[in-house]
């Protein structure tokens, strides 16, 4: 409901503009974006008052009680939904050094890239961290986190980042390549809470888990992949090879580059967004409680 609440909020401005495209990137990803942020940051609110309430007597209980992990799940959470929301904002193709507004420091490669670093590596740690407290909720003897997930998405920044500044594709791929091994992480991970799962709300969450992480490798290998293989910079002046920088982005609002990466936008800043917020509320409710249905 709230989804159908949401597209139809839309539906005058989809009405009233004559370019589709103008009404996704202008006001569908922004707003889908802000409503994660908005979400979550109630959900962080309330995890912090709880903490807060109750720091007198931190010291004396185990780390993995609710409202101190609460913090930095939902924490990380709404610094990955609010990158989701300065992206969405400031769109811009990094590996092709463009962007659909005029040109700033605000959608400079460099910029979004720095505000993606932060997202990704937080929602990386939101995620292992569920995974790890689950774990324990669930019974489970081992963590599910002993393929750690967080050096490989360290080495997938690096990569972006040697992308952006050197603006070879190659570096872009290998930067994927790394995310559809963390996916099969997760993934894996996720089986496993899943297969210790005996309550309708846990097999339903681990089971939504798996077939994200999975549609995200295949997401990876089948769309975002092929594209940065044969992907090259676009900013070029008149006929002069193309000189990518990182700091200064080459505004063309009617690229075809915008109807090819609208699948990565959509599913980056829409449905990457809802799922990190639905995680911070998944747990918000429930957290190491073990009478969580």
């Amino acid at each position: 409901m709230g989804a159908a609440a949401l597209l139809l909020a839309f539906v005058p401005f989809l009405v009233a503009t004559d370019d589709p495209l103008d009404w996704i990137y202008s006001c569908l990803l922004p707003r889908a974006a802000s409503l994660s942020l908005f979400s979550v940051a109630l959900l962080f609110a309330r995890a912090a008052a709880a903490a807060a309430e109750e720091a007198p007597c931190l010291r004396k209980r185990n780390l993995t009680r609710f409202g101190r992990k609460a913090l930095l799940i939902t924490g990380c959470s709404l610094l990955f939904a609010a990158s989701c929301v300065y992206r969405a904002l400031n769109i811009a193709d990094e590996g092709a050094f463009l962007c659909r507004g005029p040109k700033s420091v605000f959608n400079a490669p460099a910029a979004g890239r720095a505000v993606a670093t932060v997202g990704e590596i937080a929602l990386v740690i939101q995620i292992r961290s569920y995974f790890e407290d689950t774990a324990r909720r669930l019974g489970m003897r081992r963590p599910v986190t002993r393929l750690a997930s967080l050096p490989p998405a360290i080495a997938a920044e690096c990569c972006s980042w040697l992308g952006v500044t050197s603006g070879l594709s190659t570096f872009f791929c290998a930067e994927y390549l790394l995310w559809v091994a963390i996916a099969a992480m997760w993934a894996w991970d996720a089986a496993e809470l899943l297969h210790k799962s005996s309550r309708r709300g846990d097999t339903l969450v681990h089971a939504t888990l798996v077939a994200s992480s999975l549609a995200l490798a295949a997401f990876n290998l089948a769309h975002e992949l092929p594209h940065f293989f044969f992907a090259t910079p676009l900013n070029t002046e008149a006929m002069e090879p193309a000189r990518p920088t990182p700091f200064a982005c080459t505004q063309d609002k009617h690229s075809p580059i915008w109807v090819a990466r609208l699948p990565f936008f959509v599913t980056y800043y829409l449905g990457a967004s809802a799922c990190s917020v639905t995680l911070a509320a998944r747990y918000h409710l429930r957290g190491a409680d073990a009478s969580a249905r």
